[in-house]
Formats: structure tokens, C-alpha cells, sequence
């Protein structure tokens, strides 16, 4: 099998807002979604570097398997922690995340660093350092599937 000795290091910067950017990833709903983001990981065949954000987004740095698309692992990922948010939410209205997201392909050499942006977003955003090239969760989901290149230039 050719395929036997095949060498692949795919690293994705996902990331995606909650619905009309309302504030629900806090507490228990925010504990669950990042458990069910790694969770869902696993199950397809990909690793959950780190996940992070604020009440409002989410920024997810998943190592996956050649036989995955990256719109596919974004529509696996979105759909089991909306469905797990949903299971224990603690207010009236439903979770749902925006219908886009931004895909970023991440070089080896910046895994780390890229890490530690996600894992601090809290802080990021609380003291201003959050970077704008990293940040493209739309403001509304009229942006769906938009190219993240094209984001990043607006």
C-alpha cells in the first residue's frame, strides 16, 4: 500500500461566533462546548490542540487526518457542541453558532504560539492584544462560507 508510508502534519485555526454574537459561552455551556470539541475531534480522527475564546466566539486548533475536509470537520465540530450546548443550557433560547466560519492553515513552526493565543483569548480580549489576523468569527452569519482570506482584508 503507497498510502502505508504517506506523511501528512495538517493543522486548521477554526473559528466560528455564536449566533447574533450572544453571549452564551460562559459557565457550564463553555466547559461543554470545549469537551465536546475535543470529544468530536477524537471520534473523526483529529486532535483538539487547544479551543479558547470569549463569551460570544470560538477559536479551535485542530491537528486532523488526510481523509478529512476541512468543511467537514467544521460542520462536525459546530454540530456536536451546539447539540451538547444545547443539552444543558441554562436559559429559554436555543445555542446556535453563526452558519459561517474562518479555516486557517497554521505552519508546524507556529503550533505553539497559536496555542497560547487560543488557550488566552479571555485575557486577549479583555486587555486590548487580541490580534486582528486571528480574529475572524463574523459579526453576523450573513457571512457564511466566506472565503478567510477575504475576511482578513476587511
Amino acid at each position: 500500500d503507497g498510502m502505508a508510508n504517506t506523511f501528512h502534519r495538517l493543522v486548521v485555526h477554526l473559528v466560528w461566533a455564536v449566533r447574533a454574537r450572544r453571549l452564551a459561552l460562559v459557565g457550564q455551556v463553555e466547559t461543554t462546548v470545549r469537551k465536546a470539541l475535543a470529544r468530536k475531534a477524537r471520534d473523526i480522527g483529529a486532535s483538539a490542540v487547544a479551543s479558547g475564546g470569549t463569551a460570544d466566539h470560538v477559536h479551535v486548533l485542530v491537528r486532523y487526518p488526510t481523509a478529512v475536509a476541512v468543511a467537514e470537520l467544521a460542520r462536525q465540530l459546530k454540530g456536536a457542541s451546539s447539540y451538547q450546548a444545547n443539552a444543558c443550557e441554562v436559559d429559554d433560547e436555543r445555542f446556535a453558532w453563526q452558519s459561517g466560519y474562518a479555516a486557517l492553515s497554521v505552519d508546524a513552526a507556529h503550533v505553539a504560539g497559536l496555542r497560547s493565543y487560543i488557550e488566552l483569548q479571555k485575557v486577549h480580549h479583555a486587555a486590548g492584544t487580541s490580534q486582528p489576523d486571528m480574529e475572524f468569527a463574523s459579526a453576523d452569519s450573513s457571512a457564511a462560507d466566506t472565503d478567510a482570506s477575504s475576511q482578513g482584508e476587511a
